[in-house]
């Protein structure tokens, strides 16, 4: 994407609308959007991939009470 684009920006799931209370993005702006797009490149500097070796090196007690958690991810 870039500067000079149109973005339209959704997310329709359920906790979207109902949990987390997110909202929709619609502008044409260029200065915004060059904005957004600095911020998704400096942010993507700051992060890493995570797999399935990430999963393996955490602890037992780690991932059981993860495990737990997830019972319980649904209600909120």
């Amino acid at each position: 994407m870039s500067a000079n684009e149109e973005a339209d920006i959704r997310n329709f799931d359920l906790r979207s609308f109902y949990q987390q209370f997110e909202c929709a993005v619609y502008t044409n702006d260029p200065a915004f959007m060059s904005d957004v797009l600095q911020d998704f490149e400096k942010t993507f500097e700051y992060s890493e991939l995570v797999g399935k070796s990430n999963r393996e090196r955490r602890s037992v007690f780690n991932r059981a009470f993860s495990g737990i958690l997830q019972l319980f991810a649904p209600f909120m």
